[in-house]
């Protein structure tokens, strides 16, 4: 049976401030804060996915070097590993930037070495379902292609996929995922994805 290990992106929280600047929307509320939301679609996977693991399960700043590091140690340890880590994307510059929107599936760049194909192969077969469950689900705004990234988190030793639910500089994106409705939905389309 597939594990899912489930990254929140830059969930760092310590005694009720958030740790990760610049992650958030220009305003919250109505916006969000990107930790606080990845945190909480990474619980409602963990609970909709059997067999599935928090790798940063409280309110605090892991290392991404950490957290590759236990992937990499359980993937070693374990067959049929797959790293499935949760972000909002933000536009460019500073404030709302309403034309800027989508959700986005990412896989690390297609390797050189053999060895990885099938890992990459993996990663694409994944990210292609999530962006289809997003294109049939009830998101309210559009679904981006699958594109190829080398985000530090995705250089791993097995499967691994970036779903950026959408842009918290984004003020109808915003709202959606600052909703209860929304992450529920947002989640749920995902975990539809990897089913």
């Amino acid at each position: 049976m597939t594990k899912w290990l489930i990254n929140c992106g830059h969930s760092g929280m310590l005694w009720g401030h958030y740790l990760t600047q610049g992650k958030q929307s220009p305003n919250v509320p109505p916006g969000i804060y990107e930790g606080e939301f990845n945190r909480e679609i990474g619980k409602r996977l963990n609970y909709l996915l059997p067999n599935s693991r928090l790798l940063t399960p409280g309110p605090c700043n892991v290392t991404q070097a950490t957290r590759r590091k236990n992937v990499n140690l359980i993937a070693s340890l374990e067959n049929d590993v797959i790293l499935l880590s949760v972000h909002a994307n933000a536009a460019q510059n500073s404030g709302w930037q309403d034309r800027v929107s989508g959700a986005r599936v990412f896989v690390r760049k297609r390797p050189f070495a053999a060895a990885r194909l099938a890992d990459y192969s993996a990663s694409v077969q994944i990210a292609q379902d999530i962006s289809q469950a997003f294109k049939d689900g009830p998101l309210p705004y559009s679904v981006r292609p699958v594109k190829e990234m080398n985000f530090g988190i995705l250089k791993v030793k097995c499967p691994s996929v970036l779903v950026e639910c959408g842009f918290h500089t984004n003020r109808i994106d915003a709202a959606y995922m600052a909703s209860e409705t929304g992450r529920d939905e947002i989640a749920e389309m995902i975990a539809s994805g990897v089913r």
